[in-house]
């Protein structure tokens, strides 16, 4: 049997190690988890400061927002109020269509005055008198497409010119109340032109129907077309057989056969065998139609308009053998070329010959001719001289025996502005209407152009 103190001895230093295990195992554990709440504790409480901060933000960005929803308020209150003082004009949905049709409306215009002093007028028919005329006109273009446009023109003309008083064959001022727009009261506001035109065919066809003038179309000119610009005798901005009537209801067609070479041309008014402008009671009764074929080639690169036309005119009056006067249609033809020559000279020829039996009608054959000069003068390339003779012969039966009225006529184009110039001329008139007894005259003036 074994001695109780050995084995005490060993039990006891176990017992005793174990006991202080046990002793100094659980402080350790709680220290540590002491600490680690207080680590989370910690944590919490700077999370809890970071919902501070975006609590913050939320807030400024709750105020930024009312802050722009009270300015659009705001907006929205000027909005209405404007809305409401449009009223008047229609609804918005008006005013856009009104701005949509505003943005396709071109306008031009153009003002022009003259002045014209005689000489060499005799005393017994009241000597040398002093002439002034005003035109203005403003052209009003709808495009609704690309190939369809609508014009409306109108003029205003103030002042007779001298044919009132001096009367010729020629008609000395284009543009004169007298002249240029009979049947109008001077000084009144009248429609000039009112069409509509449109283009086919990438623009090889075009038609055109309305108020027309037709003398826009045929019997054209490079170098004496433009009583505005170019020469200021009628008899020099058209062929004075022409015949064509005053501006009123009719149609035109222009084809082009062969691009920058080839067309033809033709047009038909409302003609009045009683000459009453105004009166359309029997439209297209009486018609004047006109056909032109032109020819435009480049000539060693030089640019040329060759035009022939043929017109019969349905309201022509002549006398029968029973001393009655009958209603017939009259023809007449001529032709209209123009050649760039030099770059700095171009040259025309115009002619024309008419029925001499029709009764509204005083002379049967007319011819026109000149030049026209440019880059004379150094330093302005723009400037222009056109220097022009023309004859008109009347018929027997007005003038007997007959003579050829005669007349010149030159001008210098000076230019101001791009679309400003100042034109000095000089015209000459011999035989006039025909009579060899009415005295040769000069007649001296200018004349100021704008165009807008």
């Amino acid at each position: 049997m074994r001695k109780p103190t050995r084995w005490f001895k060993r039990g006891g230093w176990a017992a005793a190690a174990l006991c202080a295990l046990l002793v100094s195992g659980p402080p350790a554990a709680q220290a540590q988890t002491v600490q680690s709440l207080q680590e989370r504790v910690q944590m919490l409480e700077q999370q809890l400061k970071n919902l501070d901060e975006v609590k913050k933000q939320l807030d400024a960005l709750k105020g930024q927002l009312e802050s722009i929803q009270k300015e659009q308020e705001a907006q929205k209150a000027k909005v209405e109020k404007q809305a409401k003082s449009l009223e008047p004009l229609g609804d918005l949905k008006d005013l856009k269509k009104t701005i949509e049709v505003a943005s396709k409306l071109e306008f031009s215009g153009r003002a022009t005055g003259t002045i014209q002093a005689t000489e060499g007028i005799d005393e017994n028919v009241g000597g040398d008198e002093n002439f002034a005329v005003g035109a203005f006109d403003l052209f009003f273009t709808y495009r609704p497409s690309s190939n369809v446009k609508a014009v409306v023109g109108l003029t205003a003309i103030g002042g007779d010119g001298p044919d009132t008083r001096f009367p010729t064959f020629s008609i000395l001022n284009a543009h004169a109340g007298s002249t240029s727009h009979p049947g109008s009261t001077l000084d009144d506001v009248s429609v000039l032109e009112a069409y509509l035109e449109a283009t086919f065919f990438q623009d090889r066809l075009t038609l055109t129907a309305g108020k027309i003038d037709l003398t826009n179309y045929v019997d054209t000119n490079a170098y004496a077309n433009n009583k505005k610009d170019d020469f200021l005798s009628v008899s020099f901005t058209n062929t004075h057989v022409l015949s064509n009537p005053a501006n009123g209801p009719g149609v035109r067609a222009r084809y082009v056969l062969l691009p920058d070479l080839l067309y033809v041309e033709a047009g038909a008014m409302n003609q009045d065998r009683n000459s009453n402008l105004r009166t359309t009671d029997k439209f297209f009764e009486d018609v004047y139609g006109i056909a032109e074929v032109g020819v435009t080639p480049k000539i060693f690169g030089r640019q040329g308009n060759y035009r022939v036309w043929a017109f019969a005119d349905g309201a022509a009056r002549k006398n029968e053998e029973n001393g009655e006067q009958n209603r017939y249609t009259a023809f007449g033809a001529g032709l209209s070329f123009d050649q760039e020559i030099t770059d700095w000279l171009g040259a025309f020829v115009r002619a024309g010959y008419r029925d001499s039996a029709n009764l509204n009608w005083a002379t049967q054959a007319a011819w026109t001719t000149g030049v026209q000069l440019m880059k004379l003068v150094p330093g302005r390339p723009n400037d222009v001289v056109g220097l022009g003779y023309g004859e008109i012969r009347p018929t027997t039966r007005t003038v007997n025996p007959q003579k050829d009225e005669r007349r010149w006529e030159a001008y210098y184009r000076w230019y101001l502005l791009d679309n400003l110039h100042f034109s000095p001329f000089i015209q000459f008139v011999d035989n006039r209407s025909g009579l060899q007894t009415d005295s040769d005259f000069w007649l001296f003036g200018a004349r100021l152009h704008l165009s807008f």
